[in-house]
């Protein structure tokens, strides 16, 4: 592989002689920050790339795998159900008092509700505060794809979400969204809204932008308005920033028909959705956390731990 190519990498996903770079989330801006992490990939792939299957030895292009492998490390997206490195380390133990009172509230709407699950569960310190609120009121679950950081004494009961075979009651999602590009997003905000029984609620947040992304520091523009790429240890990661009703009105708008979905005082930016009593119970199904083919998906489980703040 020649070292024009190599260097190349970060341009090469929009480049429209390649047909194997479409729809590659790796934007070379984000490679640009990064760029010794970056230099240091070109060097292990131009030493060892052909032999891994990373770069095809007749063209000298990158592979379909190749393009993964740098997307996994580069874009902040988390490609066939692996976390981009460094993901967890922005997970943070601060958050057990808004659980404690995010549970509260959610048991005040619907004291009869017995089921919670904590969809994107960070360290598992969230759940924790919630089973001591809740006591034998209700069982508490949690979805981790990445538990490389687990801090709570209960193991995940899910790391992947193809595993959840069932609805409940009541469902948290605290500053996942954010980490999310849109594609990704829109997916994540589907399948609460199927995990959630008729008649549940679901407390979602998010990060806002005035005050809160907008002033991140390290950060490169990102691909979306209120958006940006933070520099991380392991590569950038994705934050996008919302106002309540942005975000009242996006989830409203993906969930459609079925659900209201009206402000919640919680976050930056805080929604609660409720699936109507009436509506439908469909047969659990997930979307796909593995590549169907050798084209790239937008994978469900893109999390929600790859740039956590929450």
């Amino acid at each position: 592989m020649s070292g024009s190519n190599a260097l190349n990498w970060g341009i090469l996903p929009s480049d429209p002689s390649n047909p194997l770079a479409a729809g590659v989330p790796t934007p070379a801006d984000a490679w640009t920050a990064n760029a010794q992490a970056y230099n240091d990939f070109v060097a292990r792939e131009r030493a060892s790339g052909i032999a891994a299957g990373t770069i095809d030895p007749t063209t000298g292009w990158p592979t379909q795998a190749g393009y993964l492998d740098a997307a996994r490390q580069f874009s902040g997206a988390l490609i066939g159900g692996t976390a981009a490195p460094g993901s967890g380390s922005t997970q943070i133990a601060g958050t057990v008092p808004m659980y404690q009172k995010a549970i509260q509230y959610l048991k005040g709407i619907a004291p009869n509700a017995t089921s919670v699950l904590d969809y994107g569960a960070g360290l598992g310190l969230g759940a924790d505060a919630m089973r001591g609120v809740l006591g034998d009121q209700a069982t508490v679950h949690t979805l981790e794809p990445d538990p490389s950081r687990w801090q709570s004494g209960v193991a995940p009961t899910y790391t992947d979400n193809s595993q959840i075979n069932r609805q409940y009651d009541l469902i948290t999602n605290t500053n996942v969204l954010n980490v999310l590009p849109q594609s990704m997003r829109d997916e994540v905000v589907q399948d609460i809204g199927a995990k959630l029984a008729p008649g549940g609620k679901a407390l979602i947040t998010t990060r806002g932008w005035s005050g809160d992304v907008a002033n991140t520091k390290n950060a490169a523009p990102g691909p979306e308005p209120n958006s940006v790429y933070v520099q991380r240890s392991g590569g950038p990661v994705f934050q996008r920033g919302f106002t309540t009703g942005e975000l009242q009105g996006y989830v409203g708008g993906v969930l459609g028909d079925g659900y209201s979905v009206a402000p919640a005082p919680f976050g930056k930016a805080g929604i609660l959705v409720t699936r109507d009593a009436a509506s439908a119970s469909p047969a659990i199904s997930s979307l796909p956390v593995r590549p169907a083919s050798d084209s790239v998906p937008d994978v469900i489980n893109a999390h929600l731990t790859f740039g956590r703040d929450l």
